[in-house]
Parts: structure tokens; sequence; C-alpha cells
């Protein structure tokens, strides 16, 4: 499957798209290079362009939180305000 990535100038994936015109247009607009790649790719991997030929390597350490990461907190966050609304936990519970 073929799809259009940013690259910034630290060869950092920031964007992946499958049509040209969804990449962030502030992103194509502040010169980050844009390249088709044909291989799995992830944002946060370094992509090394040469010759139209694209090198991925994997950085986990660039990676986004994961959305289920980020629904798990968020229910964190909101049973501790119930506990605390139902007096259970105490006002200034963090």
């Amino acid at each position: 499957m073929t799809r259009y990535i940013l690259i910034d100038d630290e060869n950092i994936c920031r964007c992946i798209a499958s049509d040209l015109c969804n990449l962030h247009k502030d992103k194509v607009d502040a010169g980050m290079i844009t390249s088709r790649i044909n291989k799995p790719v992830n944002i946060g991997d370094e992509v090394i362009v040469k010759n139209k030929e694209c090198t991925v390597i994997p950085r986990p350490e660039n990676y986004p939180p994961l959305y289920e990461e980020a629904i798990q907190a968020e229910m964190r966050r909101a049973a501790i305000q119930t506990l605390i609304t139902k007096k259970e936990l105490p006002d200034d519970y963090t």
C-alpha cells in the first residue's frame, strides 16, 4: 500500500496519509520533505531517502503515546473524580 509521509529535518516521520492532500498542510508549508513509501512506517520512525529509495529505522522512543493509554488515563481521571464527588476520597486527592 502506497502512503505519503512527511519527514522533518532530523529524518523523523511526522505525518502519514493515504493521499497527498491529507498530509498536514502546516508541516508541508514549513518545508518538511514529502515522500511516497511502500514500506511499513510509524510516526516517529527515522526515514532515510536516497535515490527515491526509503530506508525505515524503527525509533520506538519517538512514538506518540498509544491511544489506549490515553483512554485508560481518562477513565482513571473520571473514576477518581467520581470518588471525590461521592466523598470517598478527599477533595485534594491527586
